[in-house]
């Protein structure tokens, strides 16, 4: 069963120790990285900090979640033109780490997040957007 947690220092080398497979890597930062990015974010002050999420399937971490909301999308932003959504949460960061993939976990991962989401941690929201590599 997959539960989403808050990185804390409890769990915090579990997301860190998270890796994508070899040919994955120049497609996402590192959770390190993306770690210290939402501190900085934090740190400054931002209304809407991003929010941090540990995968975990019973009681091993298997993936993480960086997500950010908009209170006020800009209107030449592509969900505001095509559908007049004024707020959005973007799900920008997402990884499953290189030993469980390929087992639905990125899936199931996924739609309890959207789950989570649904629940406007942050604020009201017109929809979701999910970041896809290409």
């Amino acid at each position: 069963m997959i539960e989403l947690r808050k990185i804390t220092e409890d769990n915090f080398e579990d997301v860190i120790d998270l890796k994508l497979a070899s040919h994955q890597e120049n497609y996402l930062s590192p959770n390190i990285y993306s770690l210290a990015e939402a501190y900085a974010n934090i740190v400054s002050n931002k209304k809407h900090p991003y929010i941090t999420l540990a995968v975990y399937r019973s009681d091993e971490a298997v993936g993480f979640a960086m997500i950010e909301y908009f209170e006020e999308l800009e209107k030449n932003n592509f969900f505001h033109k095509k559908f007049g959504d004024k707020a959005s949460y973007y799900f920008f960061r997402f990884m499953i780490d290189e030993k469980y993939q390929g087992k639905g976990l990125g899936k199931q991962s996924a739609l309890k997040i959207i789950e989570f989401l649904r629940s406007f941690p942050q604020g009201k929201a017109d929809s979701i957007a999910i970041a896809v590599p290409i």
